[in-house]
């Protein structure tokens, strides 16, 4: 008991002040929980990470549940899922409770449509972070290409876009065995019936399990599902949504409380949180911890992971170029701050959240 209060409360501590993103709240718990307090060994941390960067869902939050299985168990690892969402979750109950009067202001609306340009400047800097490792890789670019291309003419869903671009990499690379593995476990992705609950479930259900990369490639699936294909949001409100999830702590993918609390208030925003974390939950607490050695070695899951992320990756593009074509009103003004929080970007190093109040205070003036 006394190790499942321990990752309880450092995990509370971290979802309640871990601002910067996965890769910050990465660097914080190698520095305390690994070099300080010597959880796991270096090694490995590292092999952890390198598989988990290869897996889908939020890297941040499954490398939480990681540590938390290893240091106290099954417990530890539900402790630590808990600890490190509830801060941001409350927040962002908050944020979506008061978001309609606030935006009715006009301050408040130019505030937070600068903030919007300002996270567009952190969507192109997630693509730019998720392709670099790529570029000379023939197979990436042919999938950047193609995916954006199938996903910008609606020819099929996303789900099976990206998971057959993996599937044909195995295929090419003949790694049958593995191609049979992979595939087995989709016979048992649950179908909702119809309902609006049941629908919000399913939407962050299967974002959360098949999308890989980072926090932000998700963003095509749930803005396809949420503004295109069912209506329950405008543009405009999922730049917000988006750019609130980003100035919080925690992980990014908590955008979804958001969302579900404003699709269906309390109940809502539970089960949209619950059900886009619980593919990685499942995957930290069941067979990861027994295989993350072996697998952190296997040169096949490149085979799959290079063509995925790069359909990912072109329809995170045609993601981006959508919801900057719905500026209508003030897009000078707004591709002004997109430019400027871009250049500030690269000349200081700030972190993202800061950035995207940056831009809500340019919006603000300007």
């Amino acid at each position: 008991m006394k190790n499942s209060r321990e990752v309880f409360f450092y995990f509370l501590k971290l979802g309640a002040t871990g601002f910067g993103g996965p890769l910050a709240l990465i660097a914080v718990m190698q520095q305390e929980l690994i070099q300080e307090r010597k959880w796991i060994s270096v090694e490995e941390f590292a092999q952890a990470i390198a598989l988990i960067k290869a897996m889908p869902g939020a890297l941040g939050f499954q490398m939480a549940v990681y540590l938390g299985r290893r240091r106290a168990g099954f417990l530890g690892g539900t402790l630590a899922a808990l600890g490190i969402l509830f801060p941001s979750f409350v927040l962002m109950i908050l944020l979506a409770k008061y978001y309609e009067l606030a935006s009715q202001l006009v301050k408040f609306r130019s505030f937070f449509n600068g903030m919007q340009a300002a996270s567009v400047v952190l969507m192109i800097q997630g693509l730019r972070a998720l392709m670099l490792p790529y570029f000379s890789k023939v197979k990436f670019w042919i999938c950047f290409v193609f995916g954006g291309i199938i996903f910008f003419r609606d020819i099929m869903p996303e789900p099976i876009l990206i998971l057959g671009a993996g599937f044909i990499g195995l295929l090419m690379a003949r790694k049958w065995t593995h191609l049979a593995i992979l595939a087995l476990p989709l016979g048992a992705i649950p179908v909702f019936s119809i309902g609006k609950i049941n629908e919000l479930i399913w939407v962050c259900f299967k974002s959360g399990a098949v999308v890989f990369g980072s926090g932000l490639a998700i963003v095509p699936l749930l803005e396809r599902d949420f503004v295109s294909r069912l209506g329950w949001l405008t543009t405009q409100q999922f730049l917000d949504a988006l750019a609130l999830g980003q100035i919080t702590p925690g992980p990014v993918l908590i955008t979804v409380t958001f969302i579900g609390f404003r699709v269906a208030g309390w109940l809502g925003a539970l089960a949209a949180t619950v059900a886009i974390f619980l593919p990685g939950f499942i995957h930290m607490q069941t067979w990861f911890p027994k295989m993350v050695g072996v697998l952190s070695r296997k040169k096949w899951i490149q085979d799959f992971l290079v063509p995925s992320l790069g359909v990912i990756c072109g329809i995170l593009l045609v993601t981006i170029f959508r919801l900057t074509s719905s500026w209508n009103e003030n897009s000078l003004s707004l591709i002004g701050i997109v430019l400027f929080c871009s250049l500030l970007s690269v000349l200081v190093k700030v972190p993202g959240w800061m950035l995207i109040l940056v831009g809500g205070v340019i919006g603000l003036l300007f």
